[in-house]
């Protein structure tokens, strides 16, 4: 594999861990903001 292949691999499951932890924070923010409708509506 060529240091090109590294590079672009590297670059792969960087951009694949910032995808995932951007998609927890949604549905974390998700979560919290239902649980603070939930609490303002009772």
């Amino acid at each position: 594999m060529s240091q090109a292949g590294y590079v672009l691999g590297a670059w792969g499951v960087t951009l694949a861990a910032v995808g995932i932890y951007a998609a927890s924070l949604v549905v974390r923010g998700r979560r919290l903001l239902r649980r603070a409708r939930g609490e303002d509506g009772e």
